[in-house]
């Protein structure tokens, strides 16, 4: 995810002069980008919450262990998000 928002960082810089603003297309794709994001961390905290529940009733360490993985890379997103973009 990091390289993708670095690429089109890079595009934006190399492709247009720096003293101007970025074009709307950029604003779309960089906009688009981050409706992505948000959707597929959306989609991972619905899973995680499934998994928890199945959880209760069975425990298993592998499921546990798929669960903090998953909590990682949403967390991982999160943080990415905020640097990345302005609400």
């Amino acid at each position: 995810m990091r390289k993708i928002v670095f690429d089109v960082k890079n595009v934006y810089s190399t492709g247009r002069e720096q003293n101007k603003g970025p074009s709307e297309e950029w604003t779309r794709e960089k906009r688009n980008f981050a409706l992505k994001t948000i959707n597929n961390a959306k989609i991972l905290t619905e899973a995680v919450s499934k998994f928890k529940n199945v959880a209760e009733k069975n425990p298993d360490t592998a499921l546990e262990e798929a669960i903090e993985k998953i909590d990682s890379v949403i967390e991982e997103m999160r943080v990415d998000f905020k640097k990345n973009y302005v609400l």
